[in-house]
């Protein structure tokens, strides 16, 4: 199994996605776009409550969050 990115250009994703390519790890990069809002879909908050990205979601499962609140 692999690492599941979702993001957007300017969304924060690009670190992440970086940090990923550097330990060579299999990632499968998933579009969320801003422009149409919709990180703010239902289906997307399912994933991500709060409607944000970049989420990234683990080889295991787990779902990791920018968890801050603005």
């Amino acid at each position: 199994m692999s690492y599941i990115l979702y993001g957007d250009k300017g969304s924060g994703s690009g670190p992440v996605e970086m940090a990923l390519a550097e330990i060579g790890a299999e990632v499968e990069l998933r579009d969320v776009p801003l422009a149409t809002n919709a990180q703010l879909a239902a289906e997307y908050r399912k994933l991500n409550p709060m409607g944000r990205i970049p989420t990234l979601i683990l080889p295991d499962g787990t779902v990791v969050t920018d968890r801050r609140r603005s």
